[in-house]
């Protein structure tokens, strides 16, 4: 077979160059009896020999490689049949310090969602770092040519206490200056931004107080009033029984029960919707006619 032919050829030729080594001291000695160039006596009365001389000092001398190779087809390039002796350092971005991969304490996440873990976990983040991320971030947008004028949040403690750590620290720094500061806001690398909190957690927080407090404020009338939550429970027992002819179709159990979800935005927005408010006054309404 083809196969056992070729591993028959690769065996001579093994055979060979193994019989064709021979000691480096050898092979040294050859190289130098290679490079002496004899010497010819000044004395000789042959003109023909001298000429021959001058001819063969002039002459390149052929190099004869001192380590066993083989010479290429171009008869030029010679490949060595052993590796060469390392007489060089490594360098230095040769050198692998630490193997590639990820580190030791995400090798265990296999999952996406545990790969994604390891970024977002489930503790709340530092006020410090948050204060730290939020100037990094301003400071990014400024060098690329955006100009931050307000920053939006939900009230959870974290978030408030950072902006609040922004402000104080604007505040010291306006009061060392001699300079009082009504506003609230925050400075970073001299430019004013304004904290705001966005809407519906504002009105999730107005309900979740207005179910434990009241509300005092003055009318059209200039009359001073008080609002209770009682108030729109009340109307929404009223409502109730009139069925399909009800004023205030949106509200259930959710809304004003005792099974109140106090984390669906809906929830609290319907509550403050103008058709409360409507249903709410036509009943006042009614109320004052009947009395009347």
């Amino acid at each position: 077979m083809d196969y056992e032919k070729e591993e028959g050829r690769l065996l001579r030729m093994w055979e060979e160059i193994c019989a064709e080594e021979s000691p480096d001291d050898g092979e040294e000695e050859l190289a130098l009896d290679a490079d002496i160039v004899e010497n010819r006596d000044t004395d000789s009365e042959s003109e023909q020999d001298c000429e021959t001389t001058d001819d063969e000092e002039n002459a390149p001398t052929p190099k004869i490689p001192r380590i066993p190779c083989f010479v290429g087809r171009d008869n030029t390039t010679n490949w060595w049949k052993h590796v060469p002796k390392r007489t060089s350092r490594t360098r230095q971005e040769n050198i692998i310090v630490r193997l590639p991969g990820v580190k030791n304490y995400a090798k265990n996440a296999k999952t996406g969602l545990e790969c994604w873990s390891l970024f977002c976990n489930d503790s709340t983040t530092k006020t410090a770092t948050l204060v730290n991320a939020i100037k990094q971030t301003i400071r990014a947008c400024h060098v690329a040519g955006l100009v931050v004028v307000s920053i939006v949040c939900d009230q959870a403690t974290t978030n408030v206490a950072a902006i609040n750590s922004l402000v104080n620290d604007t505040r010291g720094n306006y009061l060392k200056a001699g300079v009082d500061m009504q506003d609230k806001y925050f400075e970073i690398d001299g430019k004013k931004i304004i904290p705001l909190y966005d809407g519906p957690h504002l009105l999730k927080g107005i309900r979740n107080n207005f179910l434990s407090k009241n509300i005092k404020y003055v009318n059209n009338d200039k009359q001073k009033c008080t609002a209770k939550w009682q108030h729109i429970v009340d109307a929404y027992k009223i409502d109730l029984p009139c069925g399909r002819l009800r004023l205030m179709k949106k509200l259930i159990n959710h809304h004003v029960g005792m099974k109140i979800k106090q984390i669906k935005v809906s929830c609290c927005s319907q509550v403050f919707s103008n058709q409360v408010a409507s249903g709410m006054t036509r009943m006042s309404l009614d109320i004052l006619y009947t009395l009347s």
